[in-house]
């Protein structure tokens, strides 16, 4: 089914949720025994540095965030000071380990506490943030907690990624930000909230302050607040005023200037064929691709009740562009061809990694198990392991320990 906005009311005002197909099939994954992590749980984070200390880990009311703080946070106090919060989006988090996974901070708390116990530890890998940070490294004495926070985040982090197929680029970034940018958390941007987005989005100009106003007379919105829907709306207006993008440029060029929407006929023979030309595509590709197209959840389309299933709009083929149906990348190599497997190891390009142990410098960095984790996920085929003697183990005179570690540099 065509996705449609999800709304909710708030004293009698209708307001739209931020990527709102996400965040209700966010909301529909959750669990009763999921409700303990909207108040917060105990646990013991590991800084960089190994040094353990006290921290609740707490789940946002829309599903999207989780806080990591010194103290238990209330479910209101959630939502109106996160921005000042230490916290992790959904959207960054790769993926979950357990237990003694050889990361940098675990492998120096090791060394230095007594009796560490690694069969508590969660490790939550996520994207680089400002603090250069990518490693929330939890131990969780509980369980049941900890057993129940490893679900959350897998079915969380599943249902984000298969959903977010169905959501526009733009939505999802708005989306991203949009929590910072209602300081006030009333659902709803004003005009300083706004211009704030726009300053986050690089669209900030003299004349969009003017065009604030008169879109805010146009819609009648209530207060002057304007909902997730209406901005993405309002954004798609302030974009065609301005110089033309990539996207209209083409689209211009193949349809013309004055055209609003095309058939799958004229976008297949049109652009496909004649512009792309993809020859292999034929009318079955290009109904999937409408169809897929029409289930998207986009912003720009969100108040546009003139759009029919047969047809393509500018915001369509922006959606199209920048999709999976419009990867530069032909998936079809992805298959292993034993054929092509003859030639000489030299004749083949190979995604190698150079002294892979090392957090940074090889004069001042450490070595760490971490990065191989890391290189192996992006790809890397090939690594390098530097092994010499290390320490002897207690009571033990001949079997010195291995270790791996830069050597004679200098």
């Amino acid at each position: 089914d065509t996705l449609s906005t999800v709304i909710e009311v708030r004293n009698n005002e209708v307001i739209s949720s931020p990527a709102t197909f996400v965040g209700l099939s966010l909301s529909k994954c959750i669990t009763d025994s999921d409700s303990v992590f909207y108040e917060g749980i105990s646990c013991t984070k590991i800084d960089r540095e190994g040094k353990p200390s006290k921290r609740i880990v707490t789940l946002s009311e829309n599903n999207f965030k989780f806080f990591v703080t010194k103290h238990r946070l209330k479910r209101a106090l959630c939502s109106k000071k996160m921005k000042h919060m230490k916290c992790i989006d959904i959207a960054d988090i790769t993926h979950v380990k357990t237990g003694f996974v050889s990361t940098q901070s675990l492998e120096f708390m090791k060394k230095t506490q007594r009796g560490f116990c690694s069969g508590g530890v969660v490790s939550i890998f996520f994207h680089e943030t400002d603090d250069g940070r990518t490693i929330l490294n939890l131990i969780i004495n509980d369980k049941t907690q900890r057993d129940n926070l490893i679900n959350l985040l897998k079915r969380l982090l599943e249902t984000y990624h298969n959903c977010k197929l169905h959501v526009g680029n733009l939505d999802l970034l708005v989306r991203y930000v949009w929590n910072d940018i209602d300081a006030d958390q009333n659902g709803g941007l004003d005009e300083k909230e706004v211009n704030k987005l726009l300053k986050r989005l690089n669209a900030h100009s003299i004349k969009s302050s003017e065009l604030h106003k008169s879109f805010i007379t146009e819609v009648g919105t209530k207060n002057g607040l304007l909902s997730f829907s209406q901005t993405m709306s309002f954004l798609h207006t302030l974009k065609g005023l301005g110089e033309k993008s990539t996207e209209d440029l083409i689209w211009d060029q193949v349809f013309g200037k004055d055209t609003e929407h095309v058939s799958k006929e004229e976008f297949l023979q049109k652009f496909l064929l004649q512009h792309q030309h993809e020859t292999n595509l034929d009318d079955l590709k290009v109904r999937e691709i409408f169809d897929h197209s029409h289930k998207m959840e986009i912003g720009a389309l969100c108040l546009d009740n003139t759009q029919t299933s047969g047809e393509f709009k500018r915001p369509h083929f922006d959606s199209y562009l920048h999709g999976k149906f419009n990867s530069v990348f032909d998936h079809d190599d992805e298959e292993h061809d034993e054929s092509c497997m003859t030639s000489p190891l030299s004749h083949y390009w190979i995604n190698t990694s150079h002294n892979t142990y090392l957090t940074g410098s090889q004069l001042t960095s450490y070595s760490s198990v971490e990065v191989y984790m890391n290189v192996l996920q992006r790809g890397c085929k090939c690594v390098e392991i530097d092994c010499w003697d290390g320490w002897l183990e207690e009571n033990d005179t001949k079997s010195p320990v291995p270790v791996v570690h830069h050597g004679y540099t200098l």
